[in-house]
C-alpha cells in the first residue's frame, strides 16, 4: 500500500515526461543502457552483487554454517539474524544520507573495503558460540 501511495503521488521527472510526449521509445531499451553507460552499469552490478553477497552471506550462510557445523542453536542463530536484519534497516537510513554527505563513490569503496575485512571477526565471533558476540 505504501509503494503503491509513493507511486501514485510522485511527481515523474521531466526527462521521462519529455521521453513521454515526444513518443520515441528504444526497442531494446536494455542493449542501449549497455552501449550508453558501460561503466556505470558495472560498477552498478558491481554494488549490487556486494550488498546481495553480503545480505545472504550474513543471513542464509553464517545460520547453516553456526548451526550445522558449530552446533549453535537454530534458534539463537534466528534471533541473531533477526538482530542483525534491524540493525540493517536503521544503517540503511543513515547510509543514505552519510553518502549524500561525503559522497557515494567514498561511502561505497569503504564499504566494501570494511565488508572484506569484517569477514575474518564475523567467523571468529561465529566460533565463540556466545550468542552477545554473535
Amino acid at each position: 500500500m505504501i509503494g503503491l501511495y509513493i507511486r501514485v503521488t510522485i511527481a515523474e521527472t521531466p526527462v521521462f515526461k519529455r521521453a513521454m510526449e515526444s513518443g520515441t521509445r528504444a526497442r531494446v531499451p536494455v542493449l542501449d543502457v549497455m552501449r550508453a553507460y558501460p561503466a556505470v552499469l558495472a560498477l552498478t552490478s558491481g554494488g549490487m552483487l556486494l550488498a546481495y553477497v553480503l545480505f545472504y552471506a550474513i543471513t542464509t550462510f553464517s545460520l547453516a554454517y553456526a548451526t550445522t557445523e558449530l552446533g549453535v542453536p537454530r534458534t539463537t542463530m534466528l534471533y541473531c539474524t533477526m538482530i542483525a536484519i534491524a540493525l540493517m534497516g536503521v544503517g540503511v537510513p543513515v547510509f543514505a544520507t552519510l553518502s549524500d554527505r561525503i559522497g557515494r563513490r567514498r561511502l561505497c569503496l569503504v564499504g566494501a573495503a570494511v565488508a572484506g575485512l569484517w569477514s575474518f571477526p564475523l567467523f571468529w565471533l561465529l566460533e565463540t558460540r556466545s550468542p552477545v558476540l554473535i
